[in-house]
């Protein structure tokens, strides 16, 4: 990956898939050799703190919630961290709470795994334009998230992300 970059094909690389302790000797052979060492790891939610926090890895996880067939149906993929152990149940008590916060059951899981400790960022799926507007949209839901709010959408989910140490850079968000 180091020649890649140094042709100038790639900017960065990441890993996936890989147990912690594979990123880390991949991370600790790239210093050793003075290669380009990985800046970013594929995650489930919650990722890996270990790896975040000992070698400021970034995690790049996938948007628990994405649209279905059609525009207006949303549905939760049987692989993503939300629907494990909670299935449709979780949409149909998420539903509720995305209402008052006035954003939708995508918008609010997006937001979610952006607060969890370590994630870089969340890889959307989106078929059209506006669908991936809508799901950009998550961003404006972000600091809506209060304390309270998180332990309601927690305790909904049965998990509990690791939560930033810092907010998300209010130049991040997009305009209202």
């Amino acid at each position: 990956m180091s020649d890649v970059i140094d042709q100038g094909l790639a900017l960065y690389w990441g890993t996936a898939g890989g147990a912690p302790g594979d990123v880390m000797d991949t991370y600790a052979v790239a210093r050793q050799f003075n290669l380009v060492a990985p800046v970013c790891q594929w995650a489930e939610l919650p990722p890996e703190p270990r790896l975040f926090r000992q070698i400021g890895l970034g995690a790049v996880t996938w948007s628990p919630v994405v649209p279905g067939p059609a525009p207006e149906e949303e549905l939760l993929p049987h692989s993503c961290p939300i629907a494990k152990g909670a299935g449709p149940r979780a949409r149909r008590e998420l539903q509720p709470l995305a209402q008052r916060l006035g954003c939708s059951v995508p918008q609010l899981a997006a937001a979610w795994a952006l607060r969890a400790e370590g994630v870089s960022s969340v890889l959307v799926g989106a078929a059209t334009p506006r669908l991936l507007r809508e799901q950009l949209r998550a961003l404006q839901v972000l600091p809506q998230l209060s304390p309270a709010t998180l332990q309601e959408l927690e305790t909904l989910l049965g998990r509990r992300p690791r939560p930033r140490p810092t907010p998300l850079p209010s130049h991040w968000l997009p305009p209202a």
